[in-house]
């Protein structure tokens, strides 16, 4: 079956993310979560992209992004193509690290950001690795709430104003959100994503998308 092609344009935001090959581990310790995160650093400066949310999970990562200049493709391709030789020359291992090509999902920023922002960051807690958001290290919400440093690569000014005009008050109003519940229409979509990640060639849509653009 030939690949889904990809929708590429200036200005669009996606949901990036990818998980190892066989479930198997992409990250075998902190080492690995702190070369990706500099490598992650170094490709949106590079590249021109903006980011708003990520997280490392063990067997995968989740992106939020935007690529202003329509080069998602390139960016991509440059981060993991370092970070699997990171991993295979520190690990000495052969072979694939992920599961196919990533997958990138287009999403409707003006109606889902802080709903997809909220998936992403609420990953550990999901997972059972910690009980609260702000102690989990290699999510984008410790920065988001001054447990880490905000890194100048993190657009986060973007995702907050979301909330309210007055910083300080959009903080206070995205921790709030975040300790929601999710409502059963976002539930669902999400569902999507899960059954997405089990299918290395999926196509399913994570969120609607304006101006009739197929998802990717």
């Amino acid at each position: 079956m030939p690949r889904a092609r990809r929708i590429l344009f200036p200005g669009a935001f996606y949901h990036v993310y990818n998980r190892g090959v066989e479930k198997r581990p992409i990250f075998y310790d902190d080492r690995d979560r702190r070369t990706f995160l500099q490598l992650l650093a170094d490709t949106v400066l590079e590249f021109g992209i903006r980011l708003f949310a990520h997280c490392l999970m063990d067997n995968h990562f989740h992106l939020f992004l935007q690529t202003p200049q329509g080069n998602l493709d390139r960016a991509m391709q440059s981060l993991l193509s370092q970070y699997v030789h990171h991993v295979n020359l520190t690990h000495q291992r052969v072979g694939p690290l992920f599961q196919g090509r990533y997958k990138a999902r287009m999403v409707d920023a003006d109606s889902y950001a802080t709903s997809l922002a909220r998936y992403i960051h609420k990953n550990p807690l999901e997972a059972g690795l910690v009980e609260r958001l702000e102690d989990y290290p290699w999510s984008s919400y410790s920065c988001y709430v001054g447990k880490l440093p905000l890194w100048k690569w993190l657009d986060a000014e973007w995702l907050l104003r979301k909330f309210h005009s007055d910083l300080e008050v959009a903080k206070v109003m995205f921790i709030a959100f975040h300790q929601q519940m999710s409502p059963e229409p976002e539930r669902q979509l999400l569902q999507n994503l899960k059954k997405d990640l089990r299918s290395p060639n999926g196509v399913r849509p994570l969120f609607p998308c304006k101006r009739g653009l197929t998802p990717l």
